[in-house]
């Protein structure tokens, strides 16, 4: 029996780069020496892995990806080259007789674009794929997405009428020691602390290592408070408040992407792909445990910017939590306007009709008057309903402009 063995190294191929040694002297630079630069080593379990990559058959890189590297250049290596004639497709049209072969015929997708090539290679020779090149600059981003790590798992205080959970669990609670005790840890000696004051402290730098995500993909999910202070329990109401997140804090068509300070991508984690085990475990960490459902709905940041934590203004990692802040406080105030409107919507058929809207309003104890004149202000199209979005655009506007009158 023989079979070989791909590593699908898409993504975190450069990654390795911070365990190469340089193979060129790289021309020092005089501020290096005048301070630490803010980098992080890869974890024990990552460094492991990655000592075992030159040992697959072939792998996948994409320099497009952690190669900062323009689209379209991807890599297939292989370790013996013979394997691409599995894979190769001539056309007679355009190869002909034994001239050399071009790299054309090896793959399904025919004539391929040599600049992203060109790119490729002069990437590699101004910054070599080691520790002092691609190496340097993924140590900075990596320190920079652990710290967001930090950010994300001390952020939330009591008073806060939020929870942040990220995906990767800590050190701690893997092995069985106390969690409370490590978020002490990270608060006062990491999150507490700027980039200096932790190079400084081998205790944390070792931590820092060990927590956050494997490379520079941080995956997390918020949880509500009610107004008690007591946590949602509801899985899908916790799952609602991060797809609203999510639309707060990702691009509009037609609008400047400069003027996002924060970006964020979603994604579900599904019971049926990432097992019961991983489901329940999260679950039950983001406080909605007893709640049935089987997908959790997460936000997604990719940390690939080296210098977060150490702008010309600080870190921007401030402004990161404000824009949280602002996200969560819009993403629940619209949470409990569609909570109404579920409310209302007694034939649960997603849209209301006047008699719905009568009768909670009378409920709510609105007069007549009023409630002629938010319907007609509110069915904007006169086909006799309020859409979700027609409600939530007028019903905010008609509560202020009752409490003004009030």
């Amino acid at each position: 029996l023989e079979f070989t063995v791909h590593g699908d190294a898409a993504w975190g191929g450069y990654f390795a780069a911070m365990l190469r040694e340089d193979d060129t002297k790289l021309p020092e630079n005089p501020q290096s020496k005048q301070q630490p630069s803010a980098e992080v080593n890869l974890s024990a379990y990552v460094t492991q892995q990655f000592k075992a990559l030159g040992n697959a058959d072939s792998i996948t890189v994409d320099p497009h990806k952690s190669g900062y590297i323009p689209y379209p250049a991807g890599a297939l290596c292989y370790r013996n080259s013979a394997m691409r004639d599995l894979v190769t497709f001539k056309a007679p049209v355009i190869f002909h007789g034994e001239a050399e072969p071009t790299i054309g015929i090896y793959g399904v997708e025919g004539s391929k674009p040599g600049a992203a090539a060109a790119a490729v290679y002069l990437s590699h020779r101004v910054i070599r794929p080691t520790k002092g090149g691609y190496g340097k600059i993924h140590g900075k981003a990596l320190f920079s997405c652990k710290k967001l790590y930090a950010r994300l798992l001390c952020m939330g205080v009591p008073e806060d009428r939020f929870i942040i959970v990220p995906v990767p669990r800590l050190p701690a609670e893997i092995n069985g020691s106390d969690v409370e005790e490590q978020i002490r840890f990270i608060r006062d000696r990491i999150d507490g602390k700027n980039n200096q004051e932790i190079f400084a402290d081998p205790e944390a730098m070792a931590l820092l290592s060990e927590i956050g995500p494997d490379q520079n993909i941080l995956t997390y999910a918020f949880n509500f408070k009610h107004p008690d202070g007591t946590l949602n329990t509801d899985l899908h109401l916790a799952n609602r408040l991060n797809k609203a997140m999510y639309d707060q804090l990702s691009i509009k068509p037609g609008h400047d992407i400069y003027s996002y300070n924060l970006i964020v991508s979603t994604t579900d984690f599904d019971r049926a792909h990432y097992g019961e085990v991983f489901v329940e475990n999260y679950k039950r960490r983001l406080g909605v445990g007893d709640s049935v459902g089987d997908s959790i709905t997460v936000l997604r940041s990719t940390v690939m910017n080296p210098w977060l934590t150490e702008t010309k203004k600080g870190s921007f990692l401030d402004v990161i939590e404000k824009e949280f802040r602002q996200a969560f406080s819009h993403a629940l105030f619209k949470d409990s306007i569609l909570q109404v409107f579920e409310e209302i919507d007694a034939n649960q058929d997603g849209v209301l009709d006047i008699c719905e809207i009568e009768s909670k309003f009378r409920g709510l104890g609105y007069g007549e008057a009023e409630i002629k004149s938010f319907w007609k202000m509110s069915d904007v199209n006169r086909d006799g309903s309020l859409s979700k979005a027609e409600f939530f655009e007028n019903f905010t506007q008609f509560l202020l402009s009752s409490q003004l009158k009030g």
